[in-house]
């Protein structure tokens, strides 16, 4: 078997990767900081906190009632840690809790609907809404409504179901 000289080409490919690989190591680490890390390490506390907010507190919607629960239940937890200051500042958030949603037609034939209201919608006023109703085959056709045609009306889009449909959704 006889050697041949590689060419100057494959010799320029075989150099290629050498700068890649001569990659400066990262800076030391300050002796403080790598004793945090490694007691960070050699402990599971941070676990045990995200294991038990979520298993004692579970979900914490804004604004919801979960939401201050956990927020007393951080406090509590970090100054059984040994935080100092530890204190809850007020903020807002928005929020939108769905209500009680029925509907009715009046008249001429009283018939109750089934209806979902839409998320940060405004509320319905104390004593109910009797409004004409205007119908939609999609939310396309409720945009292209001339601006102001839904004054003191509400709009409603009827779901059409075939028995086909209604027998895959029951399934």
């Amino acid at each position: 078997m006889t050697l041949r000289p590689l060419p100057l080409f494959a010799l320029t490919l075989l150099a290629a990767p050498a700068p890649a690989l001569a990659q400066e190591a990262p800076p030391p680490v300050a002796p403080s900081v790598a004793a945090v890390q490694a007691k960070a390490l050699a402990d599971d506390t941070a676990w045990q906190i995200v294991a038990d907010l979520t298993t004692q507190v579970g979900p914490r919607l804004d604004g919801s009632a979960a939401e201050g629960r956990a927020r007393d239940w951080a406090v509590a937890r970090l100054k059984a840690l040994g935080f100092s200051n530890v204190h809850v500042e007020p903020f807002d958030v928005p929020t939108w809790t769905r209500g009680a949603e029925h509907a009715a037609v009046v008249a001429p034939y009283a018939q109750p609907l089934t209806i979902a209201g839409l998320g940060y919608s405004g509320p319905t006023p104390a004593g109910g809404l009797t409004l004409p109703v205007v119908g939609f085959a999609s939310l396309d056709a409720l945009r292209r409504a001339p601006v102001g045609s839904l004054k003191a009306r509400s709009p409603i889009f009827p779901m059409l179901c075939s028995r086909h449909r209604m027998d895959r959704v029951m399934a």
